[in-house]
């Protein structure tokens, strides 16, 4: 639209741009794809926890080991350490559910980008659909003064016994027709102005002052580069692309469901029921933990979810063929 240099019509989608209710909802969930997919990277690979308790407890007298052999009832509880956990994504489920989840970021910021160009079209049709209007009436005002003194003519020649009065009655007719046609014309200039107003997301009466102007000269035909690799640039297109590459990743995840997990737990340090020995070499503490997770039975959830997966990809690749 810039091509066309109208400083009205930069001003409109300057507006549009911003205030726009549908493109701020494309925005959120462009930013809603980006929080998810730094969630699914922040679960992918070491993490590092941090802990830090004091507890003061009261041992039972009736327990398994009686306080009055120990000495004592009350007694304190100190920790301090750290813990560091892997998962070992040996089947690439992770890595797949963060590709995913980039996927779905990139989809979003292209079905935003094709908000923007459906808001961009619409302005710039209505605005020129607005200037035409303008066009039409300044015609048919001309049209209209013809028209009276075409009438006033038919008037005089009848009155003089030249014509029928037939004759003055059919001028008086198209006249009439004449401005029929400019109220309905002006009707649509209205419409049009209250159009643009709902895309800009104001109320009409915010809407700028608009100032008829001239019909841009455009060029007819087909660009000479037009062709597949660049109908492929349309964010719609582009954005059911990356949904198809989303699902593909989410199917590779679904599929990793079925091969056990290998994860290593490391625990070390401090515990001790005597504040005054907490940092003390004796009071160190150490774990490892590796484990294994191997799914056995689980009454076909993870066929069922493979099963889910495949059908959204189907349902994606269906969307991107349609689109």
């Amino acid at each position: 639209w810039r091509q066309y240099d109208d400083p009205q019509l930069d001003d409109l989608m300057d507006r549009a741009m911003r205030q726009s209710p549908d493109l701020a909802l494309a925005q959120s969930r462009v930013q809603n794809a980006d929080q998810s997919a730094r969630l699914a990277a922040a679960q992918l690979g070491l993490s590092i926890n941090g802990s830090a308790q004091v507890a003061r407890t009261r041992m039972s007298e009736h327990g398994l080991i009686p306080s009055k052999f120990l000495g004592f009832t009350w007694y304190n509880q100190a920790d301090l350490g750290v813990q560091l956990q892997y998962d070992f994504d040996w089947w690439g489920k992770k890595r797949a559910t963060v590709e995913a989840a980039l996927d779905q970021a990139h989809a979003a910021e292209a079905q935003r980008s094709a908000a923007a160009l459906a808001i961009q079209y619409a302005v710039a049709d209505t605005y020129f659909g607005w200037q035409a209007d303008q066009a039409r009436l300044q015609l048919t005002d001309q049209l209209l003064a013809t028209q009276q003194q075409l009438t006033h003519i038919a008037e005089l020649r009848v009155q003089q016994g030249i014509d029928l009065p037939d004759e003055a009655q059919k001028a008086r007719a198209q006249l009439a027709a004449v401005r029929e046609m400019r109220v309905a014309l002006d009707g649509s200039a209205k419409i049009r102005r209250v159009a643009l107003a709902s895309l800009l997301g104001v109320a009409p009466a915010q809407l700028p002052e608009l100032k008829a102007q001239p019909l841009p000269a455009v060029e007819r035909g087909v660009p000479p580069h037009a062709g597949l690799d660049l109908i492929a640039r349309r964010p719609d297109i582009a954005a059911s692309h990356w949904q198809v590459e989303a699902a593909l990743k989410q199917t590779d995840a679904a599929r990793a469901e079925f091969f056990p997990d290998i994860s290593i737990s490391a625990m070390a340090g401090l515990s001790s029921i005597d504040m005054g020995k907490l940092l003390t070499p004796g009071s160190r503490t150490f774990a490892l933990t590796p484990a294994l997770h191997l799914p056995i039975f689980n009454g076909g959830a993870l066929q069922a979810n493979y099963g889910v997966s495949k059908a959204q990809l189907d349902a994606a690749v269906a969307q991107y063929n349609s689109t």
